[in-house]
């Protein structure tokens, strides 16, 4: 079944992003080729992880197409990981859409992520920069 069966207008008064459609590196070679969005929305817990985020993204730019960044409502690690594939992105434009993790009950980092003023502040840390708390790991793999 062909998922992008018809190309889009190229004046129209409006900007179409994709967002639960682009999982792989595959899928936005489909949509750039039938031409079916303006933008691509990347979730890098959807598109599974760093690096494949930032194949899509270079492909993407490859096509002349932009990407912006979203979250999936993840806990301090996978908003530290997805903020570290922000900062490298080549062709992400405004658009952010990650809260941090602070707005969980219980996070298991040690120091959840915040925003302040509509940013949130990269660790200098080792890694993607968070320290995950050991004893709430095990207490949340034991659920």
């Amino acid at each position: 079944m062909e998922v992008f069966p018809v190309s889009l207008p190229r004046k129209k008064p409006f900007t179409i992003a994709l967002d639960e459609r682009v999982y792989t590196l595959h899928d936005v070679y489909r949509v750039i080729e039938s031409k079916a969005a303006d933008v691509i929305n990347i979730k890098v817990a959807k598109c599974g992880g760093i690096n494949p985020s930032l194949k899509i993204a270079h492909a993407a730019q490859s096509a002349g197409v932009p990407c912006f960044f979203d979250g999936c409502t993840e806990t301090g690690v996978g908003t530290a990981a997805a903020l570290h594939f922000a900062a490298c992105a080549p062709n992400l434009i405004p658009g952010v859409e990650a809260g941090g993790s602070g707005s969980h009950i219980d996070d298991i980092v040690m120091e959840p992520l915040t925003a302040y003023q509509g940013v949130i502040q990269l660790s200098d840390k080792l890694g993607i920069g968070v320290e995950v708390d050991a004893n709430k790991l095990r207490k949340y793999s034991e659920i």
